[in-house]
């Protein structure tokens, strides 16, 4: 039976599985890992599941958020660690303040409902369908304080495929903040919890 922490932990993953892929496009310009880029998208339409893990297709697909996560904690004196806590806190705030906003949550649903009439002619990484993610993160998050700072190269950032992923994945991040807060974590538990989360992503990898 998977336990609270565990949920926790899964939840803290995809949220880093999103921030790792939002810092690879914003330093390289590409994507790196795409079966890790496509599932943290693939979670935004999973929301019918039997548990936290369903939601990225089983924790294994979890590895490169899990290793992420361990490596922020292990290096939080490193430029691109600190980079990724402040996305991770700050995504988890913008959540918080969200859940308190319904209309704005009905935005968001009724945007990936119309993402899965884009599927029915698209892949889900076809540039029509990252586009609809994007707007969906304009129209709804991108519009609570304090908007999300990406750091990066600006030749990269400036471009309008890789702003669109990023705000796809941005929105994913939202996600899985939302299933951090679900599972009870709350921000002080990054911080006062990492002994626990870190075993706990430890067992996961060797799971």
């Amino acid at each position: 039976m998977t336990t609270a922490t565990e949920n926790q932990v899964i939840a803290l993953a995809g949220l880093y599985q999103c921030i790792e892929q939002v810092q690879q496009l914003a330093w390289q310009g590409k994507i790196i890992d795409y079966p890790a880029y496509e599932i943290c998208l693939k979670s935004l339409l999973k929301t019918d599941v039997d548990s936290y893990a369903d939601v990225y297709e089983g924790s294994y697909n979890l590895i490169p958020g899990l290793r992420s996560l361990k490596a922020t904690y292990n290096k939080q004196d490193d430029k691109q660690s600190m980079d990724r806590m402040r996305y991770a806190v700050t995504l988890l705030y913008l959540e918080k303040k969200l859940s308190k906003l319904p209309v704005m949550m009905e935005k968001i649903d009724q945007g990936l409902i119309e993402v899965q009439n884009q599927l029915q002619h698209f892949e889900l990484t076809h540039s029509n369908v990252i586009n609809k993610f994007a707007d969906i993160y304009l129209e709804t998050i991108s519009k609570i304080a304090p908007r999300i700072i990406v750091h990066g190269d600006e030749s990269f950032l400036v471009n309008q495929d890789t702003a669109s992923r990023i705000r796809a994945l941005l929105l994913a991040g939202i996600r899985a903040a939302w299933l951090w807060r679900q599972a009870g974590g709350s921000r002080w538990q990054l911080f006062l919890g990492k002994k626990k989360i870190l075993a706990t992503v430890d067992k996961l990898l060797l799971a």
